[in-house]
């Protein structure tokens, strides 16, 4: 109920080109997929969001699923520093089934320089490490944080907040709409611990995936097409 929602918002048809988009203002046809073991030589040196914000004074976050490719000058643990952000909590690196995770209760967890396997429910986790990192003690700078939660996106299941009935068995369908609320609960959360003075930008990176689409919607017209239910996303703007 809070700020504008845009509907003629439009996104690439998969996630990785839309974080290119995000993070570096770049168009990308590109699926960078060498995260976890850092042979991508995408330009770090180059503009990037995170380091525009450095310049002018912010204090710099990541929270959640990266998946923008590697680097080749170190370790994959270090790709986001490199393109601005001070603090990196609960990094995804990938998708939960990649880097040697498996679902979303068992993953690859980046702290900063630090990572391993992690066992806890991915959007919980990553929730709770944007809470307290919005309460640590710090100066007056301003600071800025990117949320990127890996829910709804596939392994689809039943979030531990969102039980479904088991009869008839849940479709995928019916697990996708149970992580999209259980996303839009932890959002909330996350909302809760903001201030009135701060900006929020909350954005959609592709459309709905083939395997969970509505039955109205046609498997060749969602998400890998450019078609209006493969990259036509949510995007709310809200602050002072």
């Amino acid at each position: 109920s809070l700020g504008i929602t845009f509907d003629r918002f439009y996104a690439n048809p998969m996630c990785t080109p839309t974080r290119r988009s995000l993070i570096q203002s770049r168009w990308s046809q590109d699926d960078l997929s060498g995260v976890c073991d850092g042979n991508d030589d995408e330009d770090h040196g180059g503009y990037a969001m995170g380091k525009a914000l450095e310049v002018v004074g912010y204090e710099t976050a990541w929270f959640g699923k990266w998946h923008y490719g590697g680097n080749t000058v170190g370790a994959w643990e270090i790709t986001p520093h490199l393109y601005g952000f001070e603090s990196v909590r609960a990094m995804l690196p990938a998708n939960v089934r990649q880097c040697g995770g498996t679902d979303y209760f068992t993953w690859t967890r980046g702290d900063d320089w630090v990572s391993g396997i992690f066992v806890g429910y991915n959007t919980d986790t990553t929730v709770e490490a944007v809470e307290q990192w919005l309460v640590e003690p710090r100066g007056p700078a301003p600071r800025f944080a990117v949320v990127s939660l890996q829910a709804p996106h596939a392994p689809f299941h039943e979030p531990p907040a969102f039980p479904l009935p088991q009869l008839p068995p849940p479709t995928n369908r019916d697990k996708y709409e149970a992580m999209l609320m259980d996303a839009d609960r932890a959002l909330g959360l996350v909302m809760d611990a903001l201030t009135p003075q701060d900006w929020i930008v909350l954005i959609g990176d592709n459309g709905t995936p083939p395997s969970a689409r509505r039955p109205d919607q046609s498997s060749s017209k969602v998400k890998f097409s450019v078609f209006e239910d493969g990259v036509n996303v949510p995007c709310v703007l809200s602050g002072p």
